[in-house]
């Protein structure tokens, strides 16, 4: 390296030129390490229901809502079982045509018959053994997802199986779970991993035979990772951590609490499994209070918003996490407190603070990969 202090005037003109080079490389640098951090924003919704909320609203309406607010992904369960086979397939087709129109993109979660405890599948394998099992999450994956592999790339393995074990309490595993142990001591979770491992094989053949990356999301919630390890070591291919996040203003995902373990650092965690994480539910833990007023200008809804602001931040800023899906866009005047007010809408055409401010996160996110 040339001293400056030292150096004549023909050199200087040089040593400006290398300067600029290094800054420019530094700043590109910058500007692709953020673009790769940045996380996209989507929204959890329940157009593929048979009745509801989102069954009483436009396809188009709600889709063009996403689409104003620069919200990307759209995260969705699907019924796949004999009393929805006759209109499941037409009408994903429909939200999908819509979804794509307006440029979002469908986030599919496959719920089979195990997950409402139906072994046999209505009947269709009626030994309900472990080869059955397996048999209608193969054949129901292949089935539906061969339709839609050439338009939908993720396909999500169920949602929040890890929370359908109990302990001896009827409690969930909250601040447990941590490893694959404590999952395969209940048989519940060895059925879960024969139906899983039927649905990553189907993905697996659907990729093979036509050339495609489709990728499997796994999910759990908490500090039961061990749901995760649980399902890999029963042959469960995870290409896609899913993770749920509720928590209150203050709580610091970076010094998390571990319950039996130590406190720990969620996006380490997540970061160690090799792959992407997705955080397909998120919201501020203000709306389970009791004390919470689902009005635009309460106090409780400007807390919440406070919070929500933060954790986008947080969590968008991580390489580790591909995308981040709020739950949900609208909410759901059919259903008990507190999940009747999840929405970032009272309704289509009543938004709440929350929506402008995952819009902000989207629009900055929107700048930074331009």
């Amino acid at each position: 390296m040339v001293s400056i202090i030292n150096a004549n005037a023909s050199t200087l003109p040089k040593i400006g030129a290398r300067i600029m080079r290094i800054i420019f490389s530094a700043l590109m640098l910058l500007v692709s390490t953020i673009a790769a951090s940045a996380a996209q924003f989507g929204v959890n919704g329940g157009a593929m229901w048979a009745s509801g909320t989102y069954r009483n609203i436009s396809d188009d309406d709600e889709f063009k809502a996403l689409a104003a607010n620069g919200l990307k992904r759209y995260r969705a369960s699907v019924p796949l079982a004999a009393d929805t086979d006759p209109w499941v397939a037409t009408r994903f087709s429909t939200v999908l045509a819509v979804a794509q129109k307006y440029g979002v993109k469908l986030e599919p979660v496959l719920l089979l018959p195990l997950m409402w405890g139906d072994k046999t599948d209505a009947g269709r394998y009626p030994a309900g053994d472990a080869a059955a099992i397996y048999a209608q999450g193969y054949n129901r994956t292949l089935a539906f997802v061969n339709q839609f592999a050439s338009q939908v790339n993720d396909w999500e393995l169920g949602n929040e199986l890890n929370l359908t074990v109990r302990d001896a309490s009827g409690s969930p595993l909250f601040g447990r779970g941590w490893t694959a142990a404590e999952f395969a001591a209940y048989p519940s979770m060895t059925d879960f991993a024969n139906l899983l491992r039927g649905m990553s094989d189907a993905i697996d053949q659907i990729n093979a035979t036509k050339g495609l990356h489709l990728r499997r999301i796994v999910g759990t919630t908490s500090t039961m990772f061990g749901f995760i390890d649980f399902m890999k070591s029963s042959g469960v291919k995870v290409d896609i951590v899913g993770y749920h996040y509720y928590e209150h203003a203050g709580v610091d995902p970076t010094h998390y609490w571990g319950g039996v373990g130590a406190t720990f650092n969620l996006f380490t965690k997540l970061a160690s499994y090799g792959v992407p994480a997705a955080i397909n539910e998120i919201n501020c833990a203000e709306i389970y209070d009791v004390s919470f007023v689902n009005t635009a200008g309460s106090a409780s809804m400007a807390t919440c918003n406070s919070n929500l602001r933060t954790m986008l931040a947080t969590f968008g800023s991580q390489s580790v996490v591909e995308w981040i899906d709020v739950y949900e866009l609208l909410d759901e005047a059919e259903k008990s407190a507190p999940e009747n007010r999840f929405g970032l809408m009272f309704s289509l055409g009543s938004a709440k603070p929350t929506l402008a401010t995952v819009a902000a996160a989207a629009a900055s996110l929107s700048l930074v990969q331009k």
